[in-house]
């Protein structure tokens, strides 16, 4: 649906306009507000502060544009948001984009630290060899075209293995290359259901580069079969309980709604895909699905390129597992993929409030939805 809303900071005056059947469903899932917070900046500070942020946009400014950008900064809108049965939560501030290490990236800088970083690590490399220096699971290694698979040396599960890919450059990687890792991943799934039917809650992850938490430059991902459903997404499944049971109809569904009447969802072929209300961290994308197959593999697939190649996004977190949803074997499969921050700076994207308290925010989502359905999913 077209939505009017331009800024993610005038949500809640968008909301007061809609119908009252879509303010109630939005109230039904999140406790949503915003306030304004006024600041001082002495004269003796103006000239830093107008350079701090001039610095950061690349630009020069005139006096009226000068004086513009002053008072914005004095007068700040924070956006709260809080899901009411999951409590996942954000708060929102578009001045938080302007701090160090949060600019753009340089592409030539950007060129330099892909050299540095991946390419010349590629010489001695054990994943370039994986399997002359790679362990290897009981039932031995399963082989895609372009990956193959290795055990996970420090497991946090009894099945616990690696999809390594067979380029070192985690993020040069073509339509079919993804598409194989993928195939090969789920092969691997099956493996183990075929060992023991007690492992059937599988769970894909991708730590892409060591600013995500990856140990290895080189490119792999992680493949888990838990036992029982890991606590984070027992979560999401004991909350779509109670929303049930409290309003009758199903938690995922309304959750897309939600995301739809906001302008900051996209469906295709059964495919739901959502620029997420309350993001672990930056630009996080939410994706639902009942099932893996070639639509859901190429949209997964889009949205990576689009992170890496528009965005210019190079470290991220992915996670993709399934969610049961009743007794007769239906699931529902989930995919988050979060950027992790600017590779260049030593400050780390995450800190006391994200690990303690709330998400802080700065992107704005209804941007990032522009770059998603407008340019990786036509």
């Amino acid at each position: 649906m077209g939505c009017p809303l331009t800024s993610f900071f005038e949500i809640e005056e968008f909301i007061n306009g809609l119908p009252e059947k879509d303010k109630l469903l939005i109230k039904n899932l999140y406790d949503l507000s915003s306030s304004d917070t006024a600041i001082e900046i002495p004269k003796t500070l103006e000239q830093k502060v107008v350079r701090y942020l001039i610095g950061c946009e690349n630009g020069d400014l005139n006096n009226a544009e000068r004086q513009k950008l002053l008072n914005n900064i004095k007068n700040q809108r924070i956006v709260r948001v809080v899901n009411r049965w999951t409590y996942e939560s954000a708060l929102y501030n578009y001045w938080r984009a302007f701090r160090p290490g949060m600019n753009t990236i340089n592409m030539e800088k950007l060129i330099k630290w892909l050299k540095e970083n991946i390419t010349e690590k590629e010489e001695g490399c054990d994943f370039c060899n994986p399997e002359k220096y790679t362990p290897e699971d009981s039932f031995g290694r399963i082989y895609g075209k372009y990956c193959v698979t290795s055990a996970n040396l420090a497991r946090f599960e009894e099945f616990h293995s690696l999809l390594i890919f067979n380029k070192h450059n985690p993020l040069d990687f073509n339509r079919e290359e993804f598409f194989d890792y993928m195939e090969t991943a789920f092969r691997w799934f099956s493996r183990v259901k075929d060992i023991s039917d007690n492992y059937r809650f599988p769970l894909l992850v991708w730590n892409c580069l060591p600013r995500a938490g990856a140990s290895r430059v080189h490119g792999h991902m992680q493949l888990l079969a838990g036992a029982s459903i890991f606590p984070k997404m027992k979560l999401i499944i004991d909350s779509s309980i109670r929303f049930f049971d409290r309003h009758k109809r199903n938690y995922f569904e309304a959750l897309y709604e939600v995301h739809n009447i906001l302008g900051l969802s996209r469906y295709r072929h059964g495919v739901k895909i959502m620029c997420y209300l309350t993001p672990i961290k930056e630009r996080e994308i939410f994706i639902m699905s009942e099932k893996i197959d070639d639509i859901f593999i190429d949209i997964l697939y889009n949205i990576l390129r689009g992170y890496i190649d528009t965005l210019k996004v190079i470290s991220f977190n992915l996670s993709l597992y399934e969610i049961p949803l009743n007794e007769n074997g239906n699931c529902l499969y989930i995919t988050r993929i979060v950027d992790r921050g600017n590779v260049f700076t030593q400050t780390s994207d995450i800190a006391a409030m994200e690990l303690y308290a709330s998400p802080v925010i700065a992107q704005d989502p209804l941007q990032l939805r522009k770059k998603v359905f407008d340019h990786w999913l036509e």
